[in-house]
């Protein structure tokens, strides 16, 4: 006689920072809870390296946006899904807030929720014709100078097409979900997270003609390090990680053919998600005021 077999166990792998003593209360407490639900293939702390799930159904990250960066990455051309729970002092990537996640992760468990894939940026350093550095940027890849406020000569190329010099702090080539990131702050535009593009942001231009640009992302770009001013340059990818230039080094980005996939179950608009993260848009219909028909 054959035993009956239940439905099976989802699967979860966690990671959080455990440096962080509220990252690791949280981890410490949420993890009983988990464990009478699911089976936890794992954890991790923050750290660079591929991330290895192994038969997770989905990745569980507890802290903030950096983390959520940190972790996509990691997890670059692998089928597993993340969701991050907010615990930062931001968390605009984040899906989930401490107060509901466990009714969410709950609806997870019963096989609720979508997932969406986004692209990264394949960056790379050229210096002399050779490779010298290469990584993955999910929200952003900024070439600015070591010393802040100090005037760079760049020039941007695209697809072999001499485009623009910007003379300014720096370039922000940035996803779709970087837009909401460093090139927001720099003036850049908002982008729909699932769109196919990159954008260019110049940062603090000395001019009154710079703006900042939203290419294809087939397009390859690359930025020359022009050695004008003689500053000490840095390729900064996602705010983590920095590569230090010379003038003349070139940097080549390009989208990935890697893709990170990110499990969503909240009932939120990417335009609500700005309206409640950012304040934006200013008034709506529900202040009062009717749109008409």
């Amino acid at each position: 006689m054959t035993e009956a077999r239940g439905p099976r166990r989802t699967r979860c792998f966690l990671v959080g920072d455990r440096t962080n003593p509220r990252i690791r209360r949280a981890i410490e407490e949420l993890r009983p809870w988990l464990e009478e639900r699911v089976t936890i293939t794992g954890t991790s702390d923050l750290k660079d390296g591929p991330l290895r799930p192994g038969r997770a159904d989905f990745v569980l990250i507890l802290g903030g946006d950096g983390a959520i960066l940190q972790t996509g990455v990691r997890l670059a051309g692998r089928a597993v899904p993340c969701i991050g729970i907010r615990l930062g002092h931001f968390g605009f990537l984040a899906e989930l807030e401490p107060s509901t996640c466990r009714n969410d992760l709950e609806r997870i468990f019963a096989g609720e929720g979508t997932v969406n894939e986004r692209f990264l940026l394949d960056c790379e350093v050229r210096r002399s014709g050779k490779r010298l550095a290469r990584g993955l940027a999910l929200n952003d890849a900024v070439v600015l100078a070591h010393t802040p406020s100090q005037m760079l000569a760049l020039a941007l190329d695209v697809d072999g097409e001499p485009v623009t010099t910007v003379r300014g702090d720096g370039l922000i080539l940035a996803t779709p979900i970087g837009s909401t990131a460093h090139s927001l702050a720099a003036g850049g535009p908002v982008v729909e997270p699932s769109s196919r593009s990159i954008l260019v942001t110049p940062l603090a231009p000395h001019t009154l003609s710079s703006r900042p640009l939203v290419l294809d992302a087939r397009r390859r770009l690359t930025v020359h390090v022009l050695p004008r001013y003689r500053r000490t340059v840095k390729l900064v990818l996602d705010g983590q990680r920095a590569v230090p230039l010379k003038p003349r080094d070139r940097v080549e980005v390009r989208r990935s053919t890697k893709t990170v996939r990110f499990l969503s179950i909240v009932d939120r608009s990417f335009f609500r998600t700005l309206r409640e993260k950012f304040r934006w848009g200013g008034s709506t219909a529900e202040d009062g005021e009717s749109r008409g028909s």
